[in-house]
């Protein structure tokens, strides 16, 4: 098993949104707890088609699905 140095974690997390979601980002749940933030199933998969397809359109539905916290990311991401 390699020895991996610090800073070639960083970029392993840094180059995936799923691991720096779960490593860098906290939510507050509805008891008032600060959590890592977990992609959910749905979540994932929009990650994998965004992955594809840079241009994938995701309308906001009546359900809480979550995707409004992840679409934003993308957002930023393509701003930079």
């Amino acid at each position: 098993m390699p020895i991996r140095t610090k800073s070639a974690k960083l970029n392993k997390v840094l180059n995936s949104f799923p691991l720096f979601a779960k490593n860098m980002i906290y939510i507050v749940d509805n008891n008032n707890e600060k959590v890592k933030f977990e992609l959910n199933s749905a979540q994932l998969e929009l990650e994998d088609l965004m992955e594809k397809n840079r241009f994938v359109n995701v309308s906001k539905a009546r359900q809480r699905r979550n995707f409004n916290l992840y679409s934003r990311k993308s957002t930023l991401e393509s701003r930079y």
